[in-house]
């Protein structure tokens, strides 16, 4: 039996060890070096990829999937589309073992089942599932968007490209291909450039052409003069295998396991708040115990030299030009995110310097200070990772892609 069509089912899976379980469904992309061939010849796979989705979890458990798609669907806020899916859908979790469930999503009127394997990573959970991508994004991808306590990663273009030439401490890895994209305030563009068979140097050249970054990077890895494993990342923390040459696959795990404990690592560099703004009274007054800050900032020097209308750069049209250009960004920023975006009430605190933000969703606080076009995003009490994260995508994805983010924290109470 080819082990790669094996059924995935709760039967065959129980009682698995974790690395057991991700073994098995590895499989399903294990292909001999004439399979893998005829693919690269005919440019056509003969399998789906695996995909794993690289999630945050909130007060999310493993195996309870799903009685609270169930209750989901009773309460009166949830929004109707969530309810309109869940009722037009069946919900079956099996426990594998305390740390990985199978969910099994039934779709009736197409007669499909859909399967995606929930694995517990600490303050995390990937996600694996071999359906084709067009059913996850009907079904599973829907699932994870709609369970209250779990929520998308969000990376930077310079975060996926460091993960890609971070496996080279694996094995040799090089770019095999990716998607960069474009959009800011400042113009009308909107640049898509999907690159197959380009390599990092090709990335550098689009980003100084066009000023797009990468949103997915394609890799490919080598253990000897052939491929053995190929794969690809994305920022909002997906990892795709497209194939593993039969041999390599305990090299596919590794690579698997590392590009997800990567995106982890990272999501919590950017965005965990281990110490938010508390105060406590003293004898001499009160003190701040600690605060998180992001920046968003413009890496690349070049993109703040900005042509206005007349023809002149920033740099040489003195502090009347300077004042302008600061204009137009604080404009567009209210405008097209703050007032824009629903999801958002502001305040302005100081005119065209800082304002403090309510996520109507999460009903959390956050402040946004302007420094010379880059972003201070600073948690209040109360602030979460996941409203800071969700508010850097809007702006990455809405406002200015070129945007890179750095973060700082500070605990005073051991200072």
């Amino acid at each position: 039996m080819n082990q790669r069509k094996a059924t995935i089912r709760p039967d065959v899976l129980e009682g698995m060890e974790t690395s057991e379980i991700i073994d098995h469904i590895l499989q399903h992309v294990v292909k001999s070096n004439e399979e893998l061939q005829e693919e690269k010849s005919e440019m056509r796979k003969k399998s789906t990829d695996l995909k794993m989705f690289v999630l945050k979890k909130e007060e999310f458990g493993i195996g309870s999937i799903e009685t609270t798609l169930e209750k989901l669907a009773t309460e009166e806020s949830t929004h109707k589309n969530t309810v309109e899916f869940i009722n037009n859908h069946g919900f079956s979790e099996s426990m594998l073992n305390p740390n990985a469930s199978l969910l099994e999503i039934r779709t009736p009127s197409y007669e499909r089942t859909d399967k995606a394997t929930f694995i517990s990573s600490g303050d995390y959970v990937r996600v694996l599932s071999v359906e084709r991508r067009q059913w996850t994004k009907k079904t599973i991808e829907r699932v994870i968007d709609y369970l209250p306590g779990l929520s998308r990663l969000y990376l930077t273009a310079n975060d996926i490209s460091s993960i890609v030439t971070g496996l080279n401490e694996i094995t040799k890895t090089d770019v095999s291909g990716f998607t960069s994209k474009y959009n800011s305030y400042r113009d009308d563009r909107r640049i898509s450039i999907q690159f197959h068979g380009g390599g990092t140097d090709d990335i550098e050249h689009v980003e100084e052409e066009f000023d797009a970054k990468p949103t997915r990077v394609e890799f490919k890895q080598k253990n000897s003069p052939t491929d053995a494993v190929t794969g690809a990342v994305t920022r909002n923390a997906r990892i795709n295998i497209p194939g593993i040459r039969a041999g390599s696959e305990e090299l596919g795990a590794e690579t698997v396991n590392s590009v997800a404990s990567k995106f982890e690592e990272i999501d919590k560099k950017h965005f965990d708040v281990p110490n938010a703004p508390a105060a406590r009274m003293t004898d001499s007054g009160m003190v701040i115990e600690g605060f998180t800050t992001l920046n968003l900032y413009e890496s690349d020097t070049n993109q703040r030299e900005v042509i206005t209308d007349g023809g002149e750069s920033e740099s040489g049209g003195g502090q009347s030009n300077h004042a302008d250009v600061e204009k137009a960004f604080v404009e567009a920023l209210t405008e097209d995110i703050f007032e824009s975006k629903r999801r958002y009430d502001f305040t302005e605190w100081r005119e065209h310097e800082e304002y403090l933000l309510l996520d109507k969703e999460r009903n959390e606080m956050f402040q946004v200070g302007i420094s010379d076009r880059d972003l201070i995003v600073n948690a209040r009490p109360g602030t979460t990772s996941v409203t800071l994260k969700d508010f850097c995508r809007v702006i990455l994805e809405d406002f200015k892609t070129t945007y890179d983010i750095s973060s700082r924290t500070v605990d005073f109470s051991t200072t």
